[in-house]
Order: C-alpha cells, then sequence, then structure tokens
C-alpha cells in the first residue's frame, strides 16, 4: 500500500511522492485506486492529497513482449486504418482506447441519423463491440486482443466502414435527393 512505502521508507514524504512520479512517468509502476488505474491529472491530484494516500496502491508495471506490442500495433493500424508512433505498451494502449473512443463517439452520431437514414440501425451491434472495449485501461487491449479480432474486425471492415464512407461521401447527397424527389412526387 501507498501509505506504508511512505511511512517505511525512511524518507521525506514528498521525495517519496516525487520517486514513484519518476517511475511511473517510466513506465516501472502502475498506481491504482481501488481497482482504476490513475493517469494524468487524476494521478497528480492523488499523489498531492495527502489524504488518498491511504487508498493507493503501486503495482509494478506489466512488461509485454515485443511480439505482443507488434501483433497489437498492427491489429490497431488495421483496425483504425491509421499508422500508431508509439512504441511502448501503455502509449500503445492508451493511443487504442482514445481512438476506440472516437470510432464510438463517430458510431454514435451516424446512428442518430437512423431516423432519416433506416440502415444505420445495422450499427447498433457494433457500437455495443465497440463500447464494450473502449475507455479501458492500456494492458486490456494486449490481453484481450483475440477477442477484439473476433469482435471488431469484420464488423468494421463489412458494416462500420462501408456506411461511414457512405454518410462521409457524395452518395449520401444522392440518397437525399431521392429520398426528397419520392416524398416531393408521392402524389405521382
Amino acid at each position: 500500500e501507498f501509505r506504508r512505502v511512505l511511512f517505511r521508507s525512511g524518507w521525506w514524504d514528498w521525495a517519496t511522492v516525487c520517486i514513484i512520479a519518476m517511475l511511473h512517468a517510466r513506465g516501472k509502476v502502475e498506481v491504482r485506486r481501488d481497482v482504476d488505474i490513475l493517469e494524468g491529472d487524476n494521478l497528480v491530484t492523488a499523489l498531492r492529497n495527502t489524504h488518498q494516500h491511504i487508498q493507493l496502491t503501486l503495482e509494478p508495471q506489466v512488461e509485454f513482449a515485443p511480439s505482443q506490442l507488434r501483433k497489437l500495433k498492427e491489429f490497431a493500424e488495421e483496425l483504425f486504418a491509421k499508422p500508431f508512433d508509439a512504441n511502448e505498451a501503455r502509449a500503445l494502449g492508451n493511443q487504442i482506447s482514445e481512438q476506440m473512443g472516437t470510432l464510438v463517439t463517430e458510431v454514435e452520431t451516424m446512428l442518430e441519423l437512423s431516423s432519416n437514414y433506416p440502415f444505420l440501425k445495422q450499427l447498433k451491434q457494433p457500437l455495443e463491440k465497440l463500447k464494450k472495449h473502449s475507455g479501458k485501461p492500456y494492458s486490456h487491449y494486449f490481453k484481450s486482443l483475440e477477442e477484439l479480432e473476433e469482435d471488431l474486425a469484420d464488423d468494421k471492415e463489412k458494416i462500420i466502414d462501408p456506411i461511414l464512407s457512405f454518410m462521409n461521401g457524395d452518395r449520401k447527397k444522392i440518397y437525399d435527393d431521392c429520398t426528397t424527389l419520392l416524398t416531393v412526387q408521392s402524389d405521382n
């Protein structure tokens, strides 16, 4: 526990906090509160608040083999159709989590238009799968790579990409023009 580390170290409390922050920045330890991994502003707030120290747990950073890192990176680049520049597990996992959140938002936005475009209802099932993997800690993507491949690869290729391509392209305008023509000329 964090509090025990502070009191048993024999060091000044803030020196220990600085060492822990440095170890975290170098990817050597994870700081958790309950089951949540703390990162960024949440971590800074927790480290500054001495009353929260009792709730913090330090754990060694999970190490992943270079082959796992390479395999996940290739999967992510294929899934999101963009290069990922991260070479460390935590950075790559965080980039994937961010991209997953962006994709969830984009699909949710499209799904809201389903009253005008009935074929968008096909996005419901893939959206649930995306939400299942969105916002997870970086290690989730390494541990669940096979599940990610099963859940997302086919849906992204066969449902999400074609629909997003349609909605962001010229075919949407043609569809809108046809729908307007049918509505205006319904009496004929």
